[in-house]
């Protein structure tokens, strides 16, 4: 993952437990992820964890942004 992304997510925890703003996370697989893929490993292994489905992941990268949103009310124009 990409520092800028990390720092992303990094920012979106800081503001938890009461986030507000967009997270806007994209994954890109070049080989793709097929869902026949993903069920035929859920429905092969016995106990099946995170760690079962690394391998349809493989060469995949996750980037992240993530933009905070003032929670506060803006005032409007003719309040000015």
């Amino acid at each position: 993952m990409a520092p800028e992304s990390r720092a992303a997510l990094v920012a979106m925890l800081d503001s938890l437990p009461h986030p507000t703003g967009r997270l806007q996370l994209v994954l890109d697989a070049p080989d793709g992820i097929e869902p026949a893929r993903i069920a035929t490993t859920a429905t092969l292994v016995a106990e099946p964890d995170w760690a079962s489905f690394t391998p349809l992941l493989q060469g995949a990268s996750l980037s992240a942004s993530w933009t905070p949103i003032d929670p506060r009310p803006q005032p409007s124009p003719a309040e000015h």
